[in-house]
């Protein structure tokens, strides 16, 4: 079963909604980044995260981003 992160929690993916008001559903905003690995070990991956969040900021998409540095 997978599990996956929305709206602050963990939860089983067939469980996972996302309301039609969304700003993802209604406008299809998203926002991503590609981190480079060496050896299996994300590289300076607090930076990517950094700039991910700030992109959900900026695009209106973020609720519930958890502080991951």
């Amino acid at each position: 079963m997978a599990i996956v992160w929305l709206n602050g929690r963990y939860l089983p993916e067939r469980e996972a909604r996302i309301p039609v008001s969304d700003p993802v559903v209604r406008w299809g905003v998203g926002a991503f980044e590609v981190v480079r690995g060496y050896r299996s070990v994300p590289f300076r991956l607090g930076d990517h995260l950094a700039r991910l969040a700030r992109s959900a900021r900026q695009l209106g998409i973020d609720r519930n981003i958890p502080d991951l540095r």
